[in-house]
């Protein structure tokens, strides 16, 4: 199923995604509608959050998608791209580790709606409403990340609404039986949400002072075994 990108704002409207599985695919999408299309600064249905290291570089991505089931996956730590020009570029494809849900996912149908909230400033929220069926139990799930910011794998730090941004997101089992490869296109906003950095670890209040004292210690024994 393919649909052509929306040429202007409408309410609940279907999502213009290009299924780009096979057939029989293990789940069956029957409805995918969004409030508003096309989005306005807010990352929908798949949703990509940048961690990056102190120094900078591209540690990690983490991705999240309505399809189905509600997924969310991760990339290997350490990616260690160094954006450039304010660009951050990715190889081709890039795999990815499942994190939730747990599997096995029973078979059966699903009815869920899910709001994405502002990621950038301005940005406006977007709920989207996903029915589907899941033919067989999935017990397994092999997934294959796809981004592109103007034809080029990567995207840009600050979002470009003059973009255009495209993801595909394919997953198997280890049989190889495709369970769902979605194709999106979105004309105006990143599939990565607003650049956020890993966390560097800090010592508490309480901690300093005992780290200092250690020092201290540490130093007297090291003077008196000269």
């Amino acid at each position: 199923m393919a649909l052509g990108v929306c040429a202007s704002d409408a309410a609940a409207v279907p999502l213009p995604f290009k299924n780009c599985g096979k057939p029989g695919d293990v789940i069956a999408v029957t409805l995918f509608d969004a409030s508003v299309w096309p989005p306005q600064g807010t990352p929908a249905p798949i949703q990509i959050t940048a961690v990056y290291d102190s120094f900078g570089k591209l540690d990690r991505l983490g991705v999240t998608i309505l399809y189905g089931v509600h997924w969310a996956f991760t990339t290997q730590g350490g990616l260690g791209t160094t954006p450039s020009g304010g660009f951050v570029s990715l190889p081709a494809s890039i795999p990815l580790t499942l994190v939730a849900p747990s599997l096995p996912i029973p078979a059966g149908p699903t009815n869920i709606t899910q709001t994405y909230q502002l990621s950038n400033p301005g940005a406006l929220p977007i709920t989207i409403h996903c029915r589907a069926n899941i033919v067989q139990p999935i017990t397994s799930a092999n997934a294959v990340l796809t981004l592109t910011y103007n034809g080029a794998p990567g995207f840009p730090q600050v979002n470009d609404p003059a973009g255009v941004y495209e993801a595909t997101l394919a997953i198997t089992e280890t049989s190889g039986q495709s369970v769902f490869c979605i194709d999106l296109i979105s004309p105006r906003t990143s599939f990565v949400a607003a650049m956020t950095h890993a966390a560097i670890p800090d010592l508490s209040p309480m901690a300093r002072p005992l780290l200092l004292v250690g020092l201290i210690v540490a130093g007297l024994l090291a003077l008196r075994l000269r």
